[in-house]
């Protein structure tokens, strides 16, 4: 019974792999809003699945102060966070839990993956085509006016994330293409190649700057030769389309605006200093509890006595949770960094690990990253889940 139960709920998890990519789409094509809901139910029956396979969970401190993170975000219901904030913060950990447990070795982990990469193929290429053909939703960036396209998803920053996401899936690929055909190789290749094509469309700088980090840092630390490649071809691409690059990265080329950091920032200098004073003149229980979560002002700017929205993962997390919320997220980013570099394992699958994490916490001190991201958050933790069993491979050999 329990080997059966085991199985069912790796099924399950192989399901809401493969779901996950394509449910971001559904969003505003259906009557129901199916892009939270099977999310959501997939998180909920982990959930019921980790309780009947409780001896079965694979605890270490890291999964301890992760539960202890989500506990603390349960118990700030009592001083004023709002309910229907708390499951985009707390459910993508059941992913991670989920695979950590129901994931068995090397070749469950290889299936996972490869089921994220079949479910992205209709996101990714659907996206590129319609991006293509000029069918694809689209809406002028304020401020540089370039055309901002969307391809199959509703909002440009949920399908930019989303290719982002991508790359991780793709990099672990790369550990283990020798062992599939090169029809499949090849397929993979272009499926990448478009991703990137879709993200760059999206013009979302946040997603653009977290591909280019997580790549550069990658390639620096496994192949020297691929990341002076890399820079070559960033220069390259930037003086071939310095115009357009100036105009995403400054976003003041129309009516006239002044180019500076709030600018190109887009307000963001004026937010962060606006929350960081209604923190410093908070009362001290405030300042260590937090306003609670879905206080954030439903507006860019608020009230003056309002939480704004920060743009920020971090100070998000400061002004909901509080110092105490803030401190335990950051202790959990910090274990999951030792625990990957203590465990024994390939060299390779490591860096992407190491460099994903990278990318994620810089590009969260800028944007609203994989904390309060939900389809890219539970996407980030299920790859987690599943990707030590990769690392503690022995047979893994990259090319």
């Amino acid at each position: 019974m329990r080997f059966n139960l085991l199985s069912i709920s790796f099924f399950i998890l192989l399901l809401s792999a493969f779901s996950r990519p394509i449910v971001s789409i559904l969003e505003g094509r259906t009557p129901l809003p199916l892009h939270k809901l099977i999310p959501v139910g997939f998180s909920y029956i982990f959930l019921l699945l980790l309780f009947l396979c409780f001896s079965k969970i694979k605890w270490d401190v890291l999964g301890v102060v992760i539960v202890v993170f989500c506990l603390y975000a349960t118990s700030s219901l009592l001083w004023g966070s709002n309910p229907t904030a708390l499951p985009e913060l707390i459910l993508p950990y059941f992913g991670y839990f989920a695979a950590r447990t129901f994931t068995r070795d090397k070749n469950d982990a290889i299936t996972i993956n490869n089921a994220l990469i079949i479910g992205f193929t209709i996101p990714i290429v659907g996206s590129a085509i319609f991006m293509l053909l000029k069918l694809s939703p689209s809406h002028h960036v304020y401020g540089s006016g370039v055309l901002r396209q969307t391809g199959l998803y509703v909002g440009s920053h949920t399908a930019a994330h989303s290719m982002v996401i991508f790359s991780f899936i793709y990099a672990l690929f790369l550990t283990y293409k020798k062992n599939v055909k090169i029809i499949y190789q090849n397929l993979v290749h272009i499926l990448f190649f478009l991703s990137v094509y879709t993200l760059w469309n999206t013009y979302v700088r946040s997603g653009i700057l977290t591909l280019l980090l997580f790549w550069s840092t990658l390639l620096f630390f496994w192949r020297r030769k691929y990341f002076f490649i890399l820079v070559i071809l960033i220069v390259g691409f930037g003086i071939l389309f310095s115009s357009t690059v100036q105009s995403i990265f400054w976003k003041a080329d129309t009516w006239d605006r002044q180019r500076n950091l709030d600018t190109a920032s887009s307000g963001r200098i004026k937010l962060w200093s606006h929350n960081l004073k209604l923190f410093t003149d908070s009362p001290l229980y405030k300042k260590m509890l937090g306003f609670g979560l879905g206080t954030e002002s439903k507006r860019v700017i608020g009230g003056e006595k309002e939480v704004w929205s920060s743009h920020n993962d971090f100070i998000s997390l400061l002004m909901m949770l509080g110092v105490f919320g803030l401190l335990v997220y950051i202790f959990t980013n910090i274990l999951l960094l030792y625990e990957i570099f203590l465990t024994q394992g390939t060299y390779f699958v490591k860096i992407i690990f190491l460099s994903a994490i990278a990318a994620s916490i810089c590009t969260s001190m800028v944007t609203n990253g994989y904390v309060f991201r939900i389809e890219a958050g539970q996407l980030f933790w299920l790859i987690f889940g599943y990707g030590f069993h990769l690392i503690q491979s022995k047979e893994i050999q990259v090319q």
